[in-house]
């Protein structure tokens, strides 16, 4: 598995775990609030979560895939502008003011590289832009608000009137200290390998 086609395995499990009904009330339990798994055909179901049973020879390239991840941003601030979105997670404002703030400062790309069938659309970092929140590397943007041009719709219920957030690369329990220090009631959850989604819903 190519390190971009693990990070849409990721994605799509971002997607999946994000529409999961009974995750809010485990969200801030301190565990794996998510484990839904990802089925590409028959007899098929590799996850992304760290709790899935796998053979020692795809867990090893899996965390050898998160520690080239983690290397190449370490790197990144040094290529490009850093921006920090830590005052735009506090779940303040809308799924389009996040988004579209994001795109008039060119720190994400224009298009979605994926959208998911709950209508959540992810973005890449724009190249050169290094986003940051709460101290970890953004590894990318995702939202959505319905009837909004700006966001494409998939072909099964949308997630939420409006929702947003960030996958960063970092641990659950550190990013959730981090928000827990400051204040930020944002819904945390493990969305992979070394991969936390900061996540902000209005039904």
């Amino acid at each position: 598995m190519s390190a971009l086609e693990w990070a849409n395995v990721c994605l799509d499990q971002i997607g999946q775990d994000l529409d999961t009904p009974d995750a809010a009330p485990r969200a801030r339990s301190g565990k794996p609030a998510y484990s839904a798994s990802l089925r590409i055909g028959p007899g098929f179901a590799p996850t992304c979560g760290a709790d899935a049973p796998r053979s020692p020879r795809i867990s090893m390239k899996r965390h050898s895939l998160a520690a080239l991840l983690l290397a190449a941003l370490s790197f990144a601030p040094l290529a490009g502008h850093a921006a920090a979105l830590d005052d735009a997670l506090t779940c303040k404002e809308s799924a389009h003011d996040f988004v579209s703030g994001l795109l008039d400062q060119k720190l994400i790309d224009e298009k979605p590289m994926r959208v998911e069938k709950n209508s959540i659309n992810a973005f890449w970092p724009a190249h050169g832009q290094h986003l940051t929140a709460y101290g970890f590397s953004v590894f990318a943007i995702v939202g959505f608000q319905q009837d909004d041009p700006l966001f494409k719709t998939g072909d099964g219920k949308p997630i939420a009137r409006s929702a947003y957030g960030a996958v960063v690369v970092g641990t659950q329990g550190k990013v959730q200290a981090a928000l827990d220090a400051v204040g930020n009631t944002a819904i945390v959850h493990h969305a992979g390998p070394l991969l936390t989604a900061i996540f902000c819903q209005q039904d």
